[in-house]
């Protein structure tokens, strides 16, 4: 199967939703709206996306939005992905327990970088990877934005982005390495 694998973020407000992607020519995609979706959902079955805890929070949230994009409201969607937020989040209710009793579809696909590095945060492996700007989130996630607040979200966003790449690089080469040990050990 050819596919890509993507770097994908999300920020979740009371008023405002970001899915943020990286794609292979180092473009952002900051999708806020239907529109951006429409771009991305023909594509959906070749792409894989990466992120930090993405099976968990993430892939949740996108594939709530992918599931009803199309019959709700944008408003709707982003009042919707913000209690699903705090289910997760601060309920700590499961991530089965959301799709369950959301009906949502299971309609992207995600590699979880957590499960190469589980003991640190992405920031400390931003550390590690000698990444420029380690940022904690800017605002208050339970906030309503204001316009220039938005714009620092949108920033966060990409850098959370750069910083979940290089991981995704690491992971990729760590992975390669090791395949070729196994091949020069067994000569194969």
């Amino acid at each position: 199967m050819n596919y890509k694998i993507l770097p994908m973020d999300i920020e979740c407000y009371p008023n405002y939703l970001l899915i943020g992607i990286k794609d292979t020519r180092g473009q952002y995609h900051l999708i806020d709206s239907p529109e951006g979706l429409d771009f991305f959902f023909p594509y959906l079955d070749n792409i894989v996306f990466a992120g930090y805890n993405s099976v968990n929070y993430d892939s949740v949230i996108l594939d709530y939005v992918l599931t009803y994009y199309k019959t709700k409201s944008w408003d709707r969607i982003v009042k919707d992905c913000h209690k699903l937020t705090v289910n997760l989040i601060e309920k700590g209710h499961s991530r089965f327990q959301i799709r369950s009793s959301w009906n949502i579809e299971p309609l992207s696909n995600h590699l979880d970088l957590i499960f190469y590095n589980m003991n640190m945060g992405l920031k400390e492996l931003g550390i590690r990877m000698h990444h420029d700007l380690l940022d904690t989130l800017p605002i208050d996630p339970t906030k309503e934005l204001t316009p220039d607040e938005i714009q620092t979200i949108r920033k966060y966003n990409m850098n959370d982005l750069d910083i979940t790449e290089k991981l995704l690089n690491e992971v990729q080469s760590r992975q390669v390495e090791a395949k070729r040990n196994l091949i020069d050990s067994f000569e194969l």
